[in-house]
């Protein structure tokens, strides 16, 4: 596979993950449609991503559905943001302006 298909693979990897979280439960002719990609190139993606936990089968059906590791790194995505606003909101409270109180915009 060249570097050029790689990043193409990966591209449609993500695609694949957004399309997933709007529609919740789809099939895979579902998917295909809605990437405009054909059922195979699909079912590859797929496999490739069930086999990394990023999606699921649910059940023994034909249906798939966000994964735990998709949902474990927005969770990570959602630590390291509340971090973020903390350490701004901590530095904003060691800011004084005369005339005004900084700190109270943060409450």
């Amino acid at each position: 596979m060249s570097k050029a298909e790689s990043i193409n693979s990966v591209a449609k990897a993500c695609r694949l993950l957004k399309e997933a979280a709007h529609m919740g439960v789809w099939g895979l002719s579902e998917m295909a449609r809605a990437m405009d990609e054909p059922v195979s190139s699909v079912e590859r993606l797929v496999a490739t991503l069930a086999a990394e936990g990023f999606i699921e089968r649910i059940g023994s059906g034909p249906n798939w559905r966000i994964g735990k590791e998709a949902a474990a790194v927005w969770s990570s995505y959602c630590l390291a943001l509340k971090k973020t606003i903390r350490d701004a909101r901590h530095r904003l409270e060691q800011v004084h302006i005369p005339g005004s109180e900084v700190a109270e915009w943060t409450n």
